[in-house]
Formats: C-alpha cells, sequence, structure tokens
C-alpha cells in the first residue's frame, strides 16, 4: 500500500497515522500472513486449513445454545444435525460441488442451517436480498447459475414472477417453523403456512433425510463456499467470490484482534445476504462457541429487550441502529450492562451520534 491517495483517503477518515503507517507497509498478496499479534486480545494461531463448516462439527456433541430467533433456540448439537439432513437432501436433489444455491431468506435460524448444510456438500451459499424485485432476482439467480432456491413461502411471489432462470428445485420454509408459538413475527414474513405447488418443504426435508454421513473434499485456499452480491451502485451487482480461507481470515479477525468469546452473545441486525451477516460476529461466535441471536427485522423495541433479557454482548451495526436505540422513548429503562463491544459499521458514525451513545450508555 504505497500509493499516496490511500492514505490520504485514511487521514481523511480519522485513522490514527500510527494505523496507517502499519498498514503502508504491506502489500496485497500479503493479506493472509500481515498480523501483528500485538493488535489482538490474545495470540492468535495459525489460519485453519479447514473448510468453515468445520466450527459446527467440532460442537456437534454440545447442548448449548447456539441461535436464537423469534424465541426459538437451537444447540450446537441441532444445528450440526439439521444442517447435515439438509445436506443429505441437497446432494439427492443433484447438488454438487461447485454448485450454486441460493438462498432468499432474511437473518432466521433457516438461514444458518441452509449456508451450513450447502457449504458441507461443497456447494456454494448465493444469499439475495431480501428487497428484491423480481428483475433483480432474476438477475441474481441468472448470473450465479444457481439450480436451487431456498426460500420463505412470503417471498415466493416474487420468485414466481421471475420470467427465466436456471433454478430447478424451490425449498420452502414459514418463518414460524422455527420461531417460538408466541413469537411477534414481522408483518412483511408473516404469511399463514400452505402447500405450494412444485416445491419442497424444508420442514419435510429435515424430517424425512437422515444426517450427510460424509462430506466434500475441500480444498479450503480455492474452493468457493460463498458469493455475495454487490450493490451495483456503477453497474450491474457482481459476485464476490469467497472461498472457506477467504470466511476464515474474517473469522479470526472477529476471534482474535476484537476478541469474541465463548461467553458472548452477538445481536446479528446485519443483513445475511451482506457479508456482514457472515464475517462479522456471527460466524466468529460460532466458532468461539457463544451465541448468536438472529433478528428478522429491525424493531427497537425488540432489539432493546433481546439485549437484556440475553445479555447481548457483541453488536455490529450501522449508525442508524443506534440512532434507533436512543431515539425509542423507553431506552434508558433497558439495562445494557453486558454490551462490551458496540460497533459501528457500514457508514461513517457521525461524532454526535458517537457522544450521545457514550453519554447513554458509556459504552463505545
Amino acid at each position: 500500500m504505497k500509493d499516496p491517495k490511500i492514505r490520504a483517503f485514511f487521514e481523511s477518515i480519522g485513522y490514527p497515522r500510527d494505523w496507517i503507517d502499519e498498514g503502508m507497509k504491506y502489500r496485497p498478496e500479503d493479506s493472509y500472513v500481515a498480523f501483528n499479534p500485538e493488535w489482538a486480545e490474545e495470540p492468535p494461531p495459525p489460519l485453519p486449513n479447514k473448510p468453515i463448516f468445520d466450527m459446527t462439527v467440532q460442537r456437534r456433541n454440545s447442548d448449548k445454545t447456539a441461535l436464537v430467533c423469534l424465541g426459538k433456540e437451537i444447540s450446537y448439537r441441532e444445528l450440526n444435525d439439521l444442517s447435515d439432513r439438509l445436506a443429505n437432501a441437497l446432494q439427492s436433489m443433484g447438488v454438487n460441488k461447485g454448485d450454486r444455491v441460493a438462498t432468499f431468506l432474511p437473518n432466521c435460524i433457516q438461514h444458518t442451517i441452509a449456508f451450513f448444510a450447502i457449504t458441507k456438500i461443497g456447494a456454494i451459499c448465493v444469499p439475495n436480498n431480501v428487497m428484491y424485485t423480481p428483475r433483480e432476482l432474476e438477475y441474481q439467480l441468472n448470473d450465479s447459475g444457481a439450480k436451487v432456491l431456498i426460500t420463505l413461502d412470503s417471498l415466493y411471489p416474487v420468485f414466481e414472477r421471475v420470467s427465466k432462470s436456471q433454478v430447478e428445485k424451490v425449498i420452502i420454509t414459514n418463518i414460524r417453523d422455527f420461531a417460538a408459538d408466541n413469537a411477534n413475527i414481522p408483518k412483511p414474513f408473516d404469511v399463514e403456512k400452505g402447500e405450494i405447488p412444485n416445491t419442497h418443504t424444508l420442514t419435510d426435508l429435515l424430517k424425512d433425510y437422515t444426517p450427510l454421513k460424509e462430506y466434500a473434499d475441500v480444498d479450503p485456499e480455492n474452493d468457493l463456499c460463498l458469493m455475495i452480491y454487490t450493490s451495483g451502485t456503477t453497474g450491474r451487482p457482481k459476485g464476490v467470490m469467497s472461498s472457506h480461507k477467504n470466511l476464515w481470515a474474517n473469522v479470526w479477525v472477529a476471534r482474535y484482534l476484537i476478541g469474541i468469546n465463548e461467553n458472548d452473545v452477538d445481536l446479528q441486525i446485519m443483513p445475511m445476504f451482506h457479508c456482514s451477516g457472515w464475517d462479522l460476529a456471527q460466524l466468529p461466535t460460532l466458532y468461539a462457541g457463544g451465541t448468536v441471536i438472529l433478528v428478522p427485522l429491525f424493531d427497537a423495541k425488540e432489539c432493546l429487550e433481546l439485549m437484556q433479557s440475553y445479555r447481548v454482548s457483541v453488536v455490529f451495526a450501522p449508525p442508524t441502529f443506534f440512532i434507533g436505540l436512543m431515539n425509542y422513548p423507553e431506552f434508558k429503562k433497558y439495562d445494557l450492562s453486558s454490551l462490551r463491544i458496540p460497533l459501528s459499521c457500514g457508514a461513517p458514525l457521525p461524532l454526535a451520534v458517537k457522544e450521545e451513545w457514550d453519554k447513554l450508555t458509556g459504552k463505545y
């Protein structure tokens, strides 16, 4: 990084000079190895040479809560078992290593199960923005070459209006399939469960298929596991091809640089059709053995209640999230004392927002 324009950019957004000096020493090809142990909360071990799904396999006998969504909790044991079952179902449908499987899901337990199932057979997960129009969804399905789509029934009408795609199989789930009976379901996703012709039902697949017995032979450095699409602000969205090793590198930053550990509880508000929905806290928290709370749609009251009741300690979110919480009339009544890593991302954080947050919570 010798380009003076790069230095000028980081100076303009307030990066400390010593950080910039350190970063300017490295070349792009050093990205996997340029890590100063002094930056980390604890000395990081070498980057794993394993598939990304190994983090669930390693905790397959743990009954600790891995995921929470809409009042439903599942353990690491259940996460591994359910993803194994779906992996077997996908393989039986003809999904092979290197094939793309599209997801059209909000933050929910089904989405995490799908990701690990897809990667366990060596396929590539292609998340789609749940706000896509039929035209936008059609473009991404065709560009990625996805042959299977996993979606909510509430979002299926968008796919029905796609005129042409390579999708051969569709798997349907209802948001209530993994929600407590008394859950407050976000209105955009709340539809009555019913049969949709020519589709497979996720709950039936998880019941009918046994766990996968043999995982794909994966080359972590060269085999892809995730393809997130760019926003397309300067042209058509482009699929960013992430290998298993790419994801491990990001997991390592959050796990060891920021210090996420097995006692942490992550409020996952960043969407899972964006890289931040995986890299920033969900996968690092699961790797560390913590608990991830998946939030399908932002609601200030719901988030504050979750943060208080589950003793949330980690939040990665844009400035608008923190503004939304502070603007909630009863914000001050909630106990957020467990929060130790509130990190703003995705957009510049106005100084006034930071100062108000610090004043109200003492957390930075």
